[in-house]
């Protein structure tokens, strides 16, 4: 797949753009994205938990996450590793379960002195409603990715 557009600012309604700082450096933060088993330890809105996971983060390789919600719903995403530029950049297909096609998110990862700034590209959508909803649920889990890096920045 071509590179994300530059277009894609999230002005026009079909791209969702998030921006997030971490404290963690920026090797941990794409660690956390491109480990199974770390990846499934964090990854959802707060309050979510990943029920059922399968990750090969090679370029080609497929990803499959089930979300439970609290009220014990379940939704699944699947794509494709599209990019792996350690640590710098990340770019996966997005569908979830029930989608006709799938569109892309695109991660950018930059250092600044031992903590990181992350921007998350995802799109486009059909319509802005759904645009907004994926917005507030990538807000939630950067959240959760970050209660994540601070637990066990502790260990």
């Amino acid at each position: 797949m071509a590179e994300l557009p530059r277009r894609g600012d999230g002005r026009d309604g079909r791209w969702v753009v998030v921006r997030r700082r971490f404290t963690a450096p920026w090797q941990v933060v794409f660690r956390h994205w491109t480990t199974p088993h770390e990846l499934a330890r964090w990854f959802g809105p707060v309050g979510f938990e990943v029920s059922a996971f399968a990750v090969e983060p090679v370029v080609g390789g497929a990803y499959r996450l089930t979300l439970r919600a609290p009220s014990g719903e379940e939704r699944t995403v699947f794509g494709r590793f599209l990019l792996i530029d350690p640590p710098a950049r990340l770019r996966f297909s997005w569908q979830p379960e029930g989608w006709a096609d799938a569109n892309e998110v695109e991660l950018v990862l930059t250092a600044d002195h031992g903590a990181t700034d992350l921007e998350l590209r995802h799109g486009p959508f059909g319509d802005p409603a759904t645009a907004r909803t994926h917005r507030l649920g990538w807000c939630s889990t950067l959240e959760s990715l970050a209660l994540d890096l601070a637990e066990h920045e502790a260990e």
